[in-house]
């Protein structure tokens, strides 16, 4: 148990690192040294954990990531009506996406040259973040907010929701126009709510 608690702690100073050296110098541009060298670690301690940079990166990612979903939850939760909660989620999900890449400057503009990594990224944390938005679009079919909708239904609409949310998210990474992304995510939200409203 111990050693484990230890390693965990290992990986976290790691992770804590290369999130620092990646946001400095960009995917391309970090090698395992400086990650390595940053996390106050030997090379040969690195390659324990991580076997590459991509892997190193890919944990830095789903740790954001999870730090993102555990905040719309707790947004969310704090919400009454089921129309403010699903508001909250997408709002919350496109801001902090947002704010994370203008915080991560460097590696958004390195990443948008091969954007796959994040979106394959992503896809890890669809079925999470389907039941999460599924399970609101629910409430709202039970409390009377929402339109009746079957369960599968449900699961459509939560699908479709983030499908476009991310749509708009990729006119962020690619193009960084923010404030017609902004625009079009308020649309988006009207239609949306207008539509289940009974």
């Amino acid at each position: 148990m111990e050693e484990t608690s230890k390693e965990d702690k290992i990986k976290s100073e790691i992770l804590k690192a290369a999130l620092l050296i990646f946001q400095q110098y960009g995917l391309t541009k970090t090698t395992m040294e400086d990650i390595a060298r940053a996390a106050g670690k030997g090379k040969s301690t690195l390659y324990y954990y991580y076997k590459s940079k991509d892997e190193v990166f890919k944990e830095v990612v789903i740790e954001q990531m999870q730090e993102l979903f555990n905040l719309v939850r707790e947004k969310v939760n704090e919400c009454e009506s089921s129309t403010d909660k699903l508001k909250m989620f997408i709002s919350t999900t496109f801001n902090e996406m947002r704010n994370k890449m203008v915080l991560y400057k460097t590696v958004t503009m390195d990443i948008s040259k091969n954007f796959s990594i994040i979106f394959d990224l992503r896809k890890l944390f669809l079925t999470e973040e389907r039941n999460d938005l599924q399970r609101i679009i629910e409430l709202g079919v039970r409390n009377g907010e929402f339109k009746s909708m079957t369960k599968k239904e449900a699961s459509i609409l939560s699908y479709i929701i983030i499908s476009a949310t991310r749509s708009l998210e990729l006119d962020l990474f690619l193009d960084n126009m923010i404030n017609d992304t902004e625009l079009k995510l308020g649309s988006m939200m009207d239609l949306l709510i207008n539509g289940l409203k009974k």
